[in-house]
């Protein structure tokens, strides 16, 4: 099977078309009139206080989730969930983080990843198993370093409106 061939059934896979569908919606959906610039959602949702950084790391999370049952390497899974976490504490600070957000586009990375990995990884390489339990550690991880910085951000905004 020719490299092209594998590169052409690897965007046909549904990981990648799933990661690809979430980048658009979340981070280049839209381009802003009279420029070259795209932004998604996920700058805008993460503009409500605690609620849209919540709506913005689950859609992630669950992109990377779905990457992780599709074949997604432990390296791939650890870079993923350290660009939502980036994402996720960097957009919790306001103004800077709406800015951030913006900018750094975490989904669209997870999605490179993904398909750098689809691209270079051969056939022997694909049929190894991969660490189910230190992905599984680092997506409970993910989540519990965002229930810390949740109910963080929650306690912040009760001292700074009580």
């Amino acid at each position: 099977m020719s490299d092209q061939h594998t590169k052409r059934n690897a965007l046909q896979h549904p990981s990648l078309k799933f990661l690809d569908k979430v980048a658009m919606i979340m981070d280049d959906g839209f381009r802003i009139p009279g420029t070259k610039m795209r932004i998604g959602l996920d700058p805008i949702i993460s503009m409500l206080p605690v609620a849209g950084d919540t709506a913005s790391f689950l859609m992630s999370a669950l992109a990377v989730i779905v990457a992780a049952r599709h074949g997604a390497s432990t390296k791939v899974v650890g870079q993923m969930v350290g660009n939502i976490l980036v994402d996720y504490i960097a957009g919790t600070v306001p103004v800077v983080g709406d800015m951030f957000d913006f900018a750094f586009k975490a989904n669209r990375r997870n999605y490179k990843l993904m398909k750098q990995q689809f691209d270079t990884e051969s056939e022997v390489e694909k049929q190894k198993p991969r660490s189910k339990a230190l992905i599984i550690a680092m997506i409970v991880g993910m989540f519990l370093v965002f229930a810390l910085v949740t109910a963080l951000m929650i306690w912040v905004l009760g001292q700074l409106f009580s």
